[in-house]
């Protein structure tokens, strides 16, 4: 997995957003107050693992659905070959 960032808006604080950083090892790191001074586990890094998950699937679907194609499209040329 690549180290990845996403903005997530406060819920509290209009106009404020913080960054959560999905480190290449799994590690969860927020700039919110929550996770830097109190040293736990926040909104944000969670709502971040929800995006991750969801990029993961499409990511997943678009790989499956290409090779079905590319599968398909390699027996229809085998099929006319023999």
């Amino acid at each position: 997995m690549q180290t990845r960032s996403y903005t997530i808006p406060s819920a509290t604080t209009p106009g404020c957003s913080y960054r959560v950083t999905v480190h290449a090892d799994g590690v969860l790191s927020c700039d919110c107050p929550d996770a830097t001074e109190r040293r736990r586990q926040c909104t944000h890094q969670r709502q971040a693992l929800v995006l991750l998950t969801t990029a993961d699937r499409t990511a997943a679907l678009a790989w499956a659905n290409e090779s079905a194609a590319l599968r398909a499209g390699w027996d229809a040329i085998v099929r006319g070959a023999a």
